[in-house]
């Protein structure tokens, strides 16, 4: 996070990073183990502990780091998504509604006939973007988007979206394409994280 060393402690100060019920504490090794609090002050979701002359410590706490679990919720709660792919060093980009988010997967749907499907099969490396504008929150998603062969899983998104129904009929079911993102790795961003280190999660 944020440490303020004190001018009169000028030794280069090794990183030390602590999470805990969802807090990140940034503090010198040879300051941290000997010092206690001598002061606590709170500004909305941060936490600034005073530990002496040494450094202060910022924890940021709430909504800001999020788990593997949270991050599910907060994509199946906001299921619309833009979805940006590469093509001849060209970036793309549309919006999409997902199809599922759990342990089983991350899971979208589109044409064989559309360029999405042809710019993945070319280029399968895939990025999407989920964002809520009340709650101020994003959460990016990077991986591999993976074509799925599974009739069933097939028949069961086409029960779950009906309007589907009539396409498959006339079609069949092979211009269906079920994707599923492997290698998953999210991002959460906030106002208030903009400016901190990155978190990285494995989905």
């Amino acid at each position: 996070m944020i440490i303020s060393p004190d001018r009169r402690n000028r030794g280069k100060l090794w990183t030390m990073w602590l999470r805990w019920l969802k807090m990140r504490v940034f503090c010198g090794p040879d300051i941290w183990p000997r010092q206690t609090t001598s002061g606590l002050s709170a500004s909305g979701s941060t936490l600034c502990f005073d530990v002496g002359t040494s450094c202060v410590v910022e924890i940021f706490i709430g909504d800001e780091f999020m788990t593997k679990e949270e991050v599910f919720e907060f994509i199946k709660a906001n299921p619309v998504c833009a979805l940006a792919t590469a093509k001849d060093n060209r970036p793309f980009v549309r919006m999409i509604m997902l199809y599922q988010a759990d342990e089983s997967g991350i899971i979208f749907t589109t044409g064989e006939n559309k360029d999405m499907h042809w710019q993945i099969k070319r280029n399968p490396q895939v990025e999407l973007c989920f964002y809520n504008a009340e709650q101020g929150k994003q959460v990016r998603v990077n991986g591999t988007a993976e074509a799925l062969e599974d009739l069933e899983l097939k028949k069961q998104v086409v029960k779950d979206y009906p309007f589907l129904q009539e396409w498959v009929d006339r079609e069949g079911y092979e211009v269906l394409v079920v994707y599923r993102i492997e290698d998953a790795v999210a991002t959460p961003w906030t106002m208030e994280t903009n400016f901190k280190p990155k978190e990285y999660i494995e989905l």
